[in-house]
């Protein structure tokens, strides 16, 4: 069930978001093209960010391969350090949503961190409802933080 979940979620923003990662496009709708694949996990590790994003969507959904979340996780965040936008926004779900990761990977307060350097208000305000005082505390430390670093999109 949580990797139909994972399918599904990846499926969804992928499609929406095809344009925004073309290197790897191939890679992720024909998992037996070993070669796209290739290419697109060596655009991500030269740190291309879009590249960074839609090997992470591959890796996160397992697309006919073996789903890693906690590998997908590390390139989403490399993607959303350049300020990506869907990266960021996709960390706030991901990290946030027992659907998508086991509670060991999930971390709410980062997820409001990137939600709000996303400007992502009203998931970030339903998730702040959720969070314990400690987390709010944690988390109003840590968003201006991400804010100032990765923000300031257009």
């Amino acid at each position: 069930m949580a990797r139909t979940m994972r399918c599904l979620a990846g499926l969804a923003v992928s499609l929406w978001a095809l344009p925004l990662f073309a290197t790897c496009n191939d890679a992720y709708l024909n998992a037996a093209d070993s070669t796209s694949y290739e290419n697109c996990k060596d655009r991500a590790t030269s740190g291309e960010a879009s590249a960074q994003f839609g090997y992470g969507l591959i890796l996160m959904s397992g697309h006919d391969r073996v789903s890693d979340p906690g590998e997908a996780l590390k390139w989403f965040r490399a993607a959303a350090m350049q300020r990506h936008f869907l990266a960021q926004v996709s960390l706030g779900r991901y990290l946030s949503d027992e659907r998508f990761l086991p509670a060991a990977l999930r971390n709410e307060v980062e997820a409001y961190a990137w939600w709000s350097s996303s400007q992502q208000i009203d998931p970030a305000r339903s998730l702040w409802n959720r969070l314990s005082n400690q987390q709010r505390a944690d988390a109003s430390r840590m968003a201006p933080e991400y804010e100032r670093l990765y923000g300031s999109h257009p």
